[in-house]
């Protein structure tokens, strides 16, 4: 069991609410690598597919897990919706950094699961502890990964910065 003995400003409890908990840390490595809008580095699209389609309409992918591996075509304008609502990011850089098939316009998905990121439940969540506005629109979030299990306020730290996209989404 953790105990805040810190408050923790409101802003950076709804930042945190708004842009670092619906995709957490857990099976995605969207916080846990380096990467911009012009470079994504190693960010991992398929692992945030899910997360993000959730998300955006609030409910969960319509493509089942199976032990087998199962795998699905999903319509180009569904799959790429899913990101560019997030992500200044064109169709091209989504398609060279996915299996995309141009003779049915189509993506080919498997759900994540238990091989692709392990099974523990017991992650870190991030906190958001502080922020600034910067300049060009953007907000440079300062986050602390808090793991109870773990009695650590502080597992890593690492700075977000964020582009409200969408009406301040």
């Amino acid at each position: 069991m953790a105990v805040r003995l810190q408050p923790l400003d409101d802003s950076c409890r709804e930042l945190n609410r708004k842009y670092l908990l619906p995709a957490g840390y857990h099976q995605n490595n969207m916080f846990t690598t380096d990467w911009n809008e012009d470079d994504y580095g190693n960010l991992n699209l398929y692992d945030l597919y899910e997360k993000l389609y959730m998300m955006k309409t609030g409910e969960e992918a319509p493509y089942e897990f199976a032990f087998t591996g199962r795998t699905y075509e999903v319509p180009e304008e569904e799959f790429e919706a899913v990101f560019h609502d997030f992500f200044q990011i064109d169709s091209q850089i989504i398609r060279q950094r996915t299996t995309y098939h141009e003779e049915t316009h189509t993506y080919q998905y498997r759900p994540r699961g238990l091989y692709d990121k392990g099974t523990t439940p017991d992650v870190p969540f991030p906190e958001v502890v502080s922020y600034e506005e910067n300049g060009d629109g953007t907000l440079k979030l300062t986050v602390n990964a808090v793991w109870p299990k773990k009695s650590l306020e502080r597992a890593f730290r690492h700075e977000v910065v964020v582009r409200p996209l969408n009406g301040d989404g």
